[in-house]
């Protein structure tokens, strides 16, 4: 069975940030749960997606993404602040994404919309960042594997 354009979409954006040199690890969201042993690393997490048919044969689609950053700030490894620790891993995944927009030349676009930290409490282990993304891309109203 063929990806959909909207899997080829998704399936980039995980190896975009597999490669990423400051993060251990790039997961797509498990419902049996991810692995956070080793840090920094994102999961991947599908979020809305608006779809509007438009008057020819293309559906027009915009697909939001939420990128979870979680760490576990080691001051031996990086003494500055967490702050300072995930606004560095934030440059280097925007940076990443932005390389290709068109996400392998399955999306029209790649927009990054803003992010957002968890709500940390003082001693928790994990701290982090919500990145959120929105792809445009557009397939064949009948066939979601064949873009458009």
């Amino acid at each position: 069975m063929p990806d959909t354009v909207r899997e080829s979409i998704l399936a980039d954006l995980h190896t975009t940030l597999a490669a990423v040199s400051s993060l251990k690890s790039a997961q797509r969201w498990e419902q049996n749960g991810n692995d956070f042993t080793e840090t920094p690393m994102v999961v991947i997490a599908p979020a809305p997606e608006e779809k509007e048919d438009g008057p020819s044969a293309l559906t027009t689609c915009r697909l939001d993404v939420d990128i979870d950053l979680y760490v576990r700030h080691d001051k031996n490894e990086f003494a500055g602040s967490t702050d300072a620790y995930l606004n560095g891993l934030l440059g280097a995944i925007e940076a990443a994404l932005m390389a290709d927009h068109t996400r392998g030349g399955h999306a029209i676009d790649t927009e990054i919309t803003g992010n957002s930290p968890f709500e940390v409490i003082e001693g928790q282990a994990l701290a982090g960042l919500i990145i959120s993304i929105r792809v445009h891309y557009r397939h064949q109203r009948t066939d979601p594997t064949a873009g458009g």
